[in-house]
């Protein structure tokens, strides 16, 4: 365990990870978009025009120095940004290490002891750090190319699942008040209010089957389409996920149509799924099944109520409001942190949004915009400043229980009214400026 070693130790073993992190992360950014690889990272292959490669180009941070040579095929300062990423991973992997330990998610209050192999800090300090993580990927190729890859998502959301398994307290804490006084415990998915029993029953493995069913479902490449009605219209979309459209229109030589390779691992992942979770259910302690539970309301919360404001936007706009990869990303954050956490997100992700989309239309005129790095803006706002935002927020919100979602749903419903507004509003700005 860190705590182990004495502090100086602990600061230069996370720095150096914390570098090797950041080139890693810089090798994933250019190396995972769809459209735009680029090869930048010193861990990929050069470009062609590009002079050879140095040993040292590999060094984290220093090596970007190096790598400012190929300025005329990447452009000038292409090397500042990735350099920034391995000095940001550097310090702020201590960093936030040692704000762990000094009760930055609890607010100052004592932390339990350590259980098992591992500690609550060092548990936290972890998850959430390989969280951070994914949202720097993530937020970075959906800045270049507005994407974000299923190779973040999927592998995170999997990864949530298989932590909240196998870790219980790996999730956020929240105080709760006994006879023996103040407490820290994980937060479960019913938090603020106690936590019920019927998901330890039969009725609870389906439903997280169900949801996790629902996921693998989702991510399917598919063709949706009511074009011809909802029985054809469904027909079409299974045939696409099994047999995908012919290379060629050939009579002669028509290509054998076999299953997409997505769809090929989503089913082996859909069936190692299954498993897994009947053996959590069956053979884990019940702290064990609640935490898994928790991530997979977490999951279907984050991703359902994206694809929602997805499905709202599109209808009120008549275009494409959020991407997938937004959905994917917040099913991820949902599943790490919990489907409370993934609501309290929104809030942040739009105000921080709105001001970006304000600023950049005064400027340019441009009102388009990646969600993506904001929704993850939004989820580390949240993080650093848990310990004072959930205990108002379980006071003053989630305590209304099943009301609250009612309160949800009538703001889903008014959604379009408010983008109409908005579209409306922005039409007669930019006509004003246009006879300006």
């Amino acid at each position: 365990m860190l705590s182990a070693l004495p502090p100086i130790l602990r600061i230069l073993l996370l720095a150096m990870v914390g570098a090797i992190v950041g080139a890693f992360l810089n090798r994933a950014i250019y190396a995972w978009p769809y459209f735009l690889k680029r090869a930048i990272s010193p861990w990929l292959p050069p470009d062609p025009q590009a002079p050879p490669r140095k040993w040292s180009d590999q060094i984290p941070v220093v090596g970007w120095l190096g790598l400012r040579r190929e300025y005329k095929i990447h452009g000038n300062g292409f090397w500042i940004r990735p350099m920034l990423i391995e000095i940001v991973w550097l310090i702020g992997l201590p960093w936030f290490y040692f704000w762990q330990l000094a009760g930055g998610l609890t607010g100052g209050l004592p932390v339990p002891e350590p259980v098992g192999w591992s500690s609550f800090i060092e548990t936290w300090f972890v998850a959430q750090a390989m969280l951070i993580a994914l949202m720097f990927i993530a937020t970075f190729i959906d800045f270049d190319e507005r994407t974000i890859p299923d190779y973040i998502t999927i592998p995170g959301t999997v990864l949530a699942l298989l932590i909240s398994a196998g870790c219980p307290w790996f999730r956020l804490p929240e105080v709760t008040t006994n006879l023996a006084g103040q407490a820290l415990v994980p937060i479960h998915f019913a938090s603020g209010s106690p936590l019920p029993n019927w998901h330890h029953d039969q009725l609870g493995l389906w439903v997280a089957i169900g949801i996790f069913t629902c996921w693998i479902l989702a991510l399917l490449p598919k063709v949706c389409t009511l074009r011809y009605g909802f029985i054809r219209g469904l027909k079409i979309m299974v045939g696409s996920c099994l047999r995908p459209a012919r290379k060629t229109s050939c009579p002669i030589r028509c290509q054998q149509r076999r299953p997409e390779p997505m769809t090929l691992a989503l089913g082996v992942l859909w069936l190692g799924g299954f498993f897994a979770i009947v053996f959590s259910k069956q053979s884990l302690p019940p702290l064990h099944w609640d935490s898994l539970f928790g991530s997979m309301v977490g999951l279907a919360f984050g991703g359902g109520m994206i694809w929602s404001i997805r499905i709202v936007g599109r209808y009120a706009l008549q275009k494409e409001a959020m991407g997938f990869g937004d959905v994917t990303l917040m099913a991820m954050i949902g599943a790490f942190l919990g489907w409370q956490a993934t609501l309290l997100t929104l809030p942040f992700a739009a105000i921080a949004a709105l001001l970006i989309v304000v600023g950049c239309f005064l400027v340019t005129k441009e009102s388009e915009l990646a969600f993506g790095p904001y929704l993850c803006l939004g989820c580390t706002i949240l993080l650093f400043g848990w310990s004072s935002i959930w205990p108002t927020m379980s006071q003053q919100f989630f305590f209304l229980g099943p009301w609250m979602f009612v309160v949800l749903l009538a703001a889903l419903i008014l959604m379009p009214l408010l983008l109409m507004l908005t579209q409306w509003l922005k039409a007669i700005f930019l006509s004003e400026a246009d006879a300006a």
